[in-house]
């Protein structure tokens, strides 16, 4: 029986990992196709602007991608980091993302952690 309930959490990680990577990419590509628009109130990662970092955030999502109505409907946290180009540059944003499962957990506690750094071009 210890190595069934073994192989059944094993599985649950690994579906959690899947899930999360699925919402990375995601969220990562929407970003990319308009990185400087207003994707909505529910969508995680505000416009990106040249000259404006966003400090470390951490926003709570459903199993869609999107910010949860409440910290008790959340299945993931992100924390997010922005480092923007300088006003006039070409260089690249640089997107930090880390999600970590349950919601409810804090970071140390957590399940499970999948972490991405991104490259994204200004417009």
């Amino acid at each position: 029986m210890g190595l069934f309930a073994v192989g059944i959490r094993t599985e649950k990680e690994s579906a959690d990992i899947l899930q999360v990577s699925h919402l990375s990419q995601k969220l990562l590509a929407m970003r990319r196709n308009t990185p400087d628009s207003n994707l909505g109130a529910k969508f995680p990662i505000p416009a990106l602007q040249p000259g404006s970092s966003i400090a470390k955030t951490v926003v709570n999502l459903d199993q869609n991608g999107l910010i949860a109505p409440s910290a008790a409907e959340a299945r993931y946290a992100l924390t997010y980091r922005v480092d923007a180009p300088a006003v006039g540059s070409r260089k690249n944003f640089s997107v930090y993302l880390n999600f970590h499962w349950p919601a409810q957990a804090s970071p140390a506690n957590a399940a499970g952690h999948y972490e991405v750094l991104a490259s994204i071009p200004p417009r």
